[in-house]
């Protein structure tokens, strides 16, 4: 369980997916999530469905600790319980299979061996 201590806290939980979205929008969203990490500001990245792949830069280079499962963190003497929910309730079978798929290590460096 982590300890938080301070009063704002930003929790990502959306994906980032299309690539004119990127193009467009991601270097403005990079540059306002790097503001608000340079003025103190904790941010948590949790992995959703369209993030499957993600790597480290927002690790590396936004100090943005990016979690793949659900976390417990104690904030004033709560706790929260907090994920995407991706995949973590009963049913959605064929979903989970093909998330296993998406996940494999070999599956992620074969995808763009097989992609223009």
């Amino acid at each position: 369980m982590r300890v938080l201590s301070f009063s704002w806290v930003i929790f990502l939980t959306s994906g980032l997916s299309t690539r004119q979205w990127y193009l467009v929008v991601f270097v403005r969203v990079l540059g306002k999530l790097a503001e608000l990490r340079d003025s103190g500001l904790p941010i948590f990245f949790f992995v959703g469905n369209h993030d499957l792949w993600m790597g480290d830069y927002f690790e590396q280079e936004l100090d943005i600790p990016v979690y793949h499962c659900p976390q417990v963190f104690l904030c004033h003497g709560k706790r929260f319980f907090i994920g995407h929910g991706d995949g973590l309730g009963p049913g959605d079978k064929g979903y989970k299979r093909m998330k296993k798929v998406f996940t494999n290590p070999f599956c992620k460096w074969l995808f763009p061996l097989a992609t223009p």
